[in-house]
């Protein structure tokens, strides 16, 4: 229970870290006990009498170092051996190291003289060891607090009963001190790799909880094997004693921190900042999207792009057998769908991090079936239906397999299935509420024509030989009433309109084919392909009454007899939501006679022909400025 809360606690970020000694143990540096063994040692060169050694070896850590000061005259032997145990290559960096990738510490404070917690960290931490230090931290890493110095600042380091009983003086006044009294009022506390021989530390922090009783965030204490005493006194100070090494401690921490990070950080239980370093120091990247103050993770990645993920889950024995069927091509479906009754347990991870995600939460689960990815090239036979480039997914199973590829948005699907005698194909297709362009449509309708009519089509995959696809069975599809081959005409014509108008249509929609639609495109197609669409008119065209003035063409009425009429009013044309531009309908009597009958003015052919003409404003301008005059009307009165 201990260790689960304490865990909770760092993974929200609300722990600060007391290192000590024991963790520098792993690196081959000498704790407590083992350097006041060595500095005794050479206080013993200096004894001269039994009594004297006798009397050293039972001093502490504080008393033999201030011995060997008063014995050698100066700090500088002392400094020499500080420096040769303290300043040496460690053996082992392992345990600094994973320490050194969890940023959930943001406070770490230690009284060791060696700099491993910050060599490990590297430019992941501040270093703090002096008032000065302060004003040029980085707030955004962890800071480490060296609060007896280190051997980088010898004229810092506290190890005398001299330097303890100073140091205990100043420390109503130092900065660093009072950092640390702020932060274990304000957190929990860990202490890990702690001995019972820093008694100056454990003065300090019983001094300061005294002054904060009322504010108990926890104190954990990580240490191995300590004795039936030194366990009832930790606990009696109100510690929660964890019996575990550091190795462990960091063995089963950070598992924990990786299976929950996503999910703390989504629920901004661990701040943003903390989780992106957290992945950065851990080698990884991460996406994260962000909308109205949430947070979601998109994907962790590998350094160099690359993502893996890894999803476990457990099903019931009848559905695990379908899924297994549905795996080996056994069932002719792309995905396998799991209903939430069905997902007993799972769990997801992407690059070793565990996603928020139970069974609980889940409302299905669907396995997809990955296909092969390749380039499809398709030509005709007669050369006019050419695709290349097309991105292509091939689909296994069983008794053969699918072919998925869309021609612009149109999606199809060619199924190959194994037969007696020989192998069945079947075309399927589904094309888009809209194409985005007329050429879009053709391309697209114009293939489906070539598939069922039994023009052979030629699949080039990955660029390898070519094999045909021929249907032995033509067949006539329909749009709607449409024939394909009427569809693609109509098509056609819209292309032409498109390049003499100089227009776009960037909607095309089949379902807006009408009878009306195709009968005017074509209309206008012949016209503008023609010059004019010609018809039978036996009939004539009454004129208003206050037209007078006449005239044929521009030679004159008795060269050309054919009579020339212009509408002023425009006519609007408008195709797939596409207006074309304005166009006046202009009309040529076939050898046109005026004729008057009391005040009715008409017009009639006597050859019994009229031809229909559209002109562009340009056009019709340019008519208008002309040196012979065009009977010109807003509309015609009626036949008779």
């Amino acid at each position: 229970m201990g260790i689960t809360l304490l865990i909770e606690k760092i993974r929200k970020e609300e722990v600060a870290l007391f290192v000590g000694s024991g963790l520098s143990l792993y690196g081959g540096y000498k704790g407590a006990k083992e350097l006041k063994e060595l500095i005794c040692r050479r206080v013993e060169t200096y004894c001269e009498t039994e009594t004297e050694i006798s009397a050293a070896r039972e001093k502490n850590l504080e008393e033999i170092t201030e011995l060997l000061i008063r014995y050698s005259g100066s700090r500088e032997v002392l400094n020499k051996i500080l420096i040769q145990e303290y300043k040496k290559k460690p053996l082992a960096t392992h345990l600094h190291d994973r320490l050194g990738r969890i940023p959930h510490f943001d406070h770490i404070f230690t009284t060791n003289y060696d700099t491993m917690l910050e060599d490990s960290m590297e430019r992941r931490c501040h270093v703090i060891g002096c008032t000065d230090h302060f004003p040029i931290q980085n707030l955004r890493f962890p800071k480490v607090y060296k609060l007896h110095g280190d051997v980088n600042n010898l004229d810092e380091i506290i190890i005398t009963k001299r330097d303890y009983a100073k140091s205990s003086g100043e420390q109503k006044g130092h900065i660093v001190w009072n950092r640390f009294k702020d932060v274990i009022a304000t957190k929990a506390i860990l202490f890990l790799g702690h001995s019972f021989e820093d008694s100056n530390i454990w003065e300090v922090y019983s001094d300061v909880e005294k002054q904060f009783k009322e504010h108990h965030f926890g104190k954990y204490m990580v240490c191995p094997n300590l004795n039936k005493h030194q366990q009832n006194y930790v606990q009696s100070i109100g510690f929660v004693y964890i019996n575990m090494t550091g190795e462990a401690f960091f063995d089963h921490l950070l598992p924990q921190l990786i299976e929950h990070a996503i999910g703390d950080c989504e629920a901004q239980e661990l701040s943003l900042s903390t989780f992106k370093r957290f992945l950065d120091f851990n080698d990884k990247n991460v996406i994260i999207k962000t909308d109205d103050q949430k947070i979601r993770v998109e994907a962790i990645l590998e350094l160099d792009g690359s993502f893996h993920s890894e999803v476990n889950f457990t099903l019931p024995a009848s559905v695990h057998d379908q899924l297994m069927k549905f795996s080996q091509g056994g069932i002719r479906v792309k995905s396998f769908k799991v209903a939430q009754e069905d997902i007993l347990s799972f769990s997801m991870h992407m690059s070793g991090f565990k996603l928020p995600l139970d069974a609980s939460k889940m409302e299905t689960l669907e396995v997809l079936q990955v296909p092969d990815e390749m380039v499809l090239d398709i030509e005709s036979e007669d050369g006019l239906i050419e695709h290349n480039k097309l991105n292509l997914k091939r689909y296994y199973y069983q008794d053969g397999a699918n072919l998925e590829f869309n021609i612009h948005n149109a999606g199809f699907v060619l199924s190959f299935k194994t037969a007696k005698k020989g192998i069945n194909v079947t075309f399927k297709f589904d094309l888009p509420a809209h194409f985005h362009s007329v050429k879009e449509a053709i391309d697209v309708l114009k293939f489906i024509t070539y598939l069922f009519s039994g023009k052979r089509l030629d699949f080039y995959l990955d660029k390898q030989s070519p094999f045909p696809i021929e249907n032995s069975k033509p067949l006539r599809i329909k749009f709607d009433v449409w024939e394909s081959n009427q569809v693609v005409q109509h098509l056609e014509q819209l292309r032409f309109l498109e390049k003499k108008l100089k227009i776009k249509f960037s909607k095309i929609a089949l379902e807006q084919m009408t009878p009306k639609t195709v009968e005017e495109v074509n209309f206008l197609h012949r016209i503008f392909s023609d010059g004019y669409v010609e018809q039978d008119f036996s009939k004539a065209i009454i004129l208003p009454a206050e037209l007078r003035k006449y005239t044929t063409s521009d030679d004159g009425p008795d060269k050309h007899p054919d009579k020339n009429l212009v509408i002023e009013v425009p006519k609007i044309y408008t195709f797939y939501d596409q207006p074309l531009p304005e166009l006046f309908p202009k009309f040529e009597v076939i050898d046109g006679e005026f004729v008057r009958h009391g005040s009715i003015f008409a017009i009639k052919s006597n050859a019994g022909k009229i031809r229909h003409k559209l002109l562009l404003t340009s056009e019709y301008l340019q008519l208008q400025q002309g040196k012979n005059e065009l009977v010109s009307v807003e509309k015609f009165v009626k036949e008779s």
